[in-house]
Order: structure tokens, then C-alpha cells, then sequence
């Protein structure tokens, strides 16, 4: 199962969430383990109905030991991604506790910023994706924001240089539709990413469910 926070990727993404849910295009194949698919075409839908955590703080204190229940961690973008998870606690445990379990981890747009929770409590050093690549949308395009009507003001703080300094190379330059994978973690850069992100999460996920 995927456990998310609700949001959709883009209004013609191939891969949308909406709390224990996954509702995928494109996206063939068997199922394996504890979730329940239905298959319509192409578009499947899978839930694992036995999920129903009414808060992340909840969900940490509870259920982090039950990691067999889980096949990855999902973090939509848009500029929420930015307010108040990437110095949560709770954000932290939920992070290092996925890596940990060697499951996925999925980020999209501005989501990558909450990776940067997994370094409170930490060393430089010691951040887990230090040395990773990953696609994310650029410090230098959210600085245009006000100037294209995209933002009301200038950004309080930009996520990209923090992950830099704690080793992470960011491989796009525009807000394109780059998309990377490195090891466990699965990164796209922006909307426009979407459609390709949402494909190559579904094939990677269903790669693993079938070992």
C-alpha cells in the first residue's frame, strides 16, 4: 500500500492520491501482498483499506513498525510542501524510518523540500541523501514568482540551496519535465513532470511488488 497526503499531481497526471488511495493510468500488472486493486481498462485504482490514520503525529507514534504495509512515501509539490514539514519532527522520524525499510520515496515539484526534515537531529554528514541526484523545481524560478504574477511576494526561504549544502545535486535547471531516480528516491521537477513521474513511480512500484 502508498500512504499519501492528499493531493493530485497535475490535472492530467498519471498517478494521483487521495490518503491510502492510488489511482494510476497506464499502470498494468499483477498485485501482490496486502492491497486491493481494481481493475478498470486502464486505469487501476488501489486502496488498502485498513489505513485510516487521522493525523502523521498518529501515524508515527503507532503504526511505524508495521512496515509491510507499505511500499512508499509520497510528497506532493506546490509551495504547502514548503510550510512547516520540513522542520517537523514528526516528518523526520517518517522519513529516516522509509529509508530505514528500504522503501520508496516519491517527490514531486516542490515536495523534495521535505526531504529536508530527514537532517533535523543530524549531522551534515549524516544526511541520509547526501550524495543523491534528484529533479526538483528550481530556487531561480520561484525568485521570478512576483514578477510573473505566480507568487503575491518575494519567497521567505528557497529549499534548493539548503539541500545543496547538505549534498544533494539538483540535475534541472528549468521547471521542466525532468525526472530521476536514485536508488529508492523518485523525484520530479515540476507540474509538467507529472505524466513521466507517475509512470516511472507505478513501474518501479510494481517492480518491487513483484519480488
Amino acid at each position: 500500500a502508498i500512504y499519501g497526503t492528499n493531493g493530485v499531481l497535475s490535472e492530467d497526471s498519471d498517478l494521483t492520491f487521495s490518503g491510502s488511495t492510488l489511482t494510476a493510468t497506464a499502470f498494468s500488472g499483477p498485485l501482490a501482498g496486502n492491497v486491493n486493486g481494481n481493475l478498470s481498462g486502464t486505469v487501476l485504482t488501489a486502496t488498502q483499506g485498513t489505513i485510516n490514520h487521522d493525523s502523521l503525529a498518529n501515524f508515527v507514534t503507532n503504526s511505524l513498525k508495521d512496515s509491510t504495509d507499505y511500499a512508499a512515501i509520497f510528497f506532493p509539490g506546490g509551495h504547502g510542501a514548503m510550510l512547516g514539514l520540513p522542520e517537523s519532527r514528526d516528518v523526520s522520524k517518517l522519513i529516516n524510518w522509509s529509508y530505514n525499510n528500504d522503501l520508496f520515496m516519491l517527490a514531486i515539484f516542490h515536495g523534495p523540500a521535505v526531504l529536508l526534515a530527514a537532517s533535523i537531529d543530524a549531522n551534515n554528514e549524516d544526511f541520509i541523501y547526501k550524495g543523491y541526484n534528484i529533479a526538483a523545481f528550481p530556487d531561480a524560478v520561484d525568485a521570478q514568482g512576483p514578477m510573473i504574477g505566480y507568487t503575491p511576494g518575494k519567497m521567505p526561504w528557497i529549499y534548493g540551496e539548503k539541500l545543496n549544502k547538505l549534498g544533494v545535486t539538483i540535475i534541472n535547471e528549468g521547471a521542466d519535465d525532468t525526472v530521476k531516480i536514485d536508488r529508492k528516491l523518485i523525484t520530479g521537477a515540476s507540474p509538467l513532470a507529472a505524466n513521466n513521474f507517475g509512470k516511472l513511480a507505478a513501474t518501479e512500484l510494481l517492480k518491487e511488488m513483484k519480488k
